[in-house]
């Protein structure tokens, strides 16, 4: 029988913290659900750490070099078996009872909402994004409303998203940002936002994104000038 969940994690150096957030998935209430790991050629042995799980609802696959998040999280979407696709940092948590939570708002969606979006805590008990996200639900013009309300803020959220979705939008296979992925993905699907915290949003891995790393800038710096032109021409205007 096919999982109601899969929950992605895109990993690279983390042997530190990448038990924590497994330990989070399998510690849920909320039993239908798989984890995909996908190790992006990572140096130490976070690898390892997954492979000491026996558990059989855990997935692992390697990239051979590190390829860059998306690369990754589109890896895991591809094998990932679950209705819906909960996208979760390997430095990051799910609070108890969060696929629980995610259950009981999608059967309040119809056939025609395609994603959720909800709430995390950071370790300094600041909530995530900022302002707070209401019970409402998100067109493309709402979603470029809420960029413009949280620019320069916190916007740290988790989204959940239909597999099927995939088929028609998909994360950029290079080293961009993600933010051409979600303009993409709304210019086509609705999404609703909820008020629920599901996550917790940890700052204690060295490689985190949005910590400032030169040499990562610089080996991204092309794709992302080519995301930025891309997603420019596509949404500039809104």
């Amino acid at each position: 029988m096919k999982p109601y969940f899969s929950v992605v994690i895109p990993l690279f150096n983390r042997e530190q913290q990448i038990a924590r957030s497994i330990d989070s998935c399998l510690n849920q209430d909320f039993a239908s659900f798989e984890i995909v790991v996908v190790d992006d050629g990572s140096t130490d042995a976070s690898a390892n750490v997954v492979s000491r799980y026996t558990d059989s609802r855990i997935t692992l696959i390697r990239h051979e070099a590190n390829r860059g998040v998306s690369p990754a999280r589109n890896t895991g979407i591809a094998v990932a078996a679950g209705e819906w696709l909960v996208f979760l940092d390997s430095d990051d948590e799910l609070v108890p009872g969060a696929l629980s939570i995610m259950y009981a708002r999608s059967l309040e969606l119809g056939d025609d909402v395609s994603r959720m979006q909800f709430m995390g805590r950071r370790d300094s008990g600041e909530l995530s994004p900022d302002p707070p996200l209401q019970n409402e639900r998100w067109d493309y013009t709402a979603y470029v409303k809420m960029m413009e309300i949280t620019y320069g803020r916190r916007q740290d959220w988790t989204h959940v998203a239909r597999r099927s979705t995939f088929e028609h939008i998909r994360f950029n296979d290079n080293r961009s940002f993600e933010g051409l992925y979600h303009l993409d993905f709304h210019r086509r699907f609705d999404g609703w936002a909820f008020p629920d915290v599901v996550a917790l949003y940890h700052q204690d891995a060295e490689n985190q994104l949005t910590k400032p790393d030169p040499r990562r800038t610089i080996a991204g710096a092309h794709d992302q000038a080519v995301s930025t032109e891309i997603l420019l021409k596509r949404h500039g205007d809104a």
